[in-house]
């Protein structure tokens, strides 16, 4: 169990490095890259392999550390599935053996990541060790997390039970997650319209670009890399908050201040204006927290109306801390400078959840306490 866990995570770092160099070697034969040695495509596919693990990397003064969320995806479902399979091959005595082969798991992937970052890290471009440490390694435990999910779920070979945590905690968990799931399935439309809705501009904006084939695939791939980050700021938006897209661009519901942008397709669908039925998108976040109520209002006829808004408002608060890390998640930079500060302020995402999804949230607890309260009178 332990070698098969030590080649699977270590065999699995290879492939993912070996695809990121490949691909570079490719973009530097074809492309035209006038005085750059093979030495930079190499370099470049080790800042990619590392960049899909949300790594941050610097250039000179420019810090790039906006992570690449979406193609995260990438080394984690590669890892899960070689852990997976390790995994299913002998029964796992418990927890705590489990715990023992995850971190099994975990060791020779990151360092293999740390043996990238020093290799190839130099006077003029590197990567900040601790933070693409910290960035591999939580990639790295969401991957065995998965797998070990995936084996206690379904491997009959698997001698560890499935965590069944409390009806009262899945019932919360469950209102948190209907709050997230509404809020960022009302994002994706608003990104999705957005961009339909500015295709002439993106257009322009590419055509200047003059990329070519290969220049619009990695465009597209980064396109795809940052579209949690997208959703995160479009949430922000709903929530009023907004974000930031540099130092001197700001965009909220309320206002929209615009300074330098990078000359990037997807920039040209951020709004231009503000008010009017942009506000109307404040309702969301309310219509989330009433659903997640409306789930939950099963406490009602066990504990009382008492047990069902501590439920309602616990749930959002769960929402709150998950929006809180994930803005965290998805802020970062895209250079020097005015370009130093993208995304939205974590805190503020916090408080506003909590303000207008708890807003929405206690209206079908109160308009039942008022009731009850209306009927009491009237029997006196």
């Amino acid at each position: 169990m332990v070698k098969a866990t030590l080649v699977a995570s270590l065999g699995a770092a290879v492939f993912a490095y070996a695809v990121c160099i490949l691909v570079a070697l490719a973009v530097w034969a074809f492309a035209a890259h006038g005085d750059s040695r093979v030495d930079d495509a190499l370099r470049a596919g080790s800042f990619a392999f590392l960049a899909l693990h949300g790594s941050p990397f610097e250039i000179g003064d420019a810090r790039f550390s906006l992570p690449l969320l979406g193609l995260t995806l990438i080394p984690i479902v590669l890892l899960s599935r070689a852990l997976g399979r390790a995994w299913r091959r002998k029964p796992i005595a418990g927890h705590v053996e489990m715990l023992t082969v995850a971190s099994l798991g975990v060791a020779p992937y990151l360092l293999f990541a740390l043996g990238v970052s020093l290799f190839w890290s130099s006077s003029d471009a590197g990567v900040p060790l601790i933070s693409s440490l910290a960035w591999v390694l939580l990639i790295a435990c969401a991957a065995a997390g998965v797998a070990w999910w995936q084996v206690v779920r379904t491997s009959p070979l698997a001698n560890v039970p499935a965590p069944q945590p409390a009806l009262g905690t899945r019932r919360v968990l469950a209102g948190a997650m209907i709050v997230l799931l509404i809020m960022f399935s009302f994002a994706l439309l608003i990104v999705f319209v957005s961009l339909l809705a500015n295709l002439s501009r993106m257009g322009e904006v590419l055509t200047s670009l003059d990329s070519g084939v290969l220049g619009v695939l990695l465009l597209l791939a980064l396109g795809f890399g940052w579209l949690p980050a997208m959703l995160t700021w479009a949430v922000a938006y709903m929530l009023g908050p907004g974000f930031a897209l540099g130092q001197e661009t700001a965009v909220t519901p309320f206002g929209v201040s615009f300074g330098e942008l990078p000359s990037l397709p997807w920039f040209a669908a951020v709004p231009t204006s503000s008010g009017g039925w942009y506000l109307v998108l404040l309702v969301i976040p309310m219509l989330a927290g009433l659903s997640a109520s409306a789930v939950l209002r099963g406490s009602l006829n066990r504990s009382g109306l008492s047990k069902w808004w501590r439920e309602s408002l616990t749930s959002v608060l769960i929402a709150a801390i998950a929006l809180w890390a994930i803005g965290w998640l998805t802020r970062g930079s895209l250079g020097a400078g005015r370009l130093s500060e993208f995304g939205a302020q974590p805190m503020s995402l916090f408080l506003a959840c909590c303000l207008l999804v708890g807003a929405g949230a206690s209206c079908l607890p109160l308009f039942e306490w008022l009731k009850n309260r209306w009927h009491s009178r009237v029997r006196t």
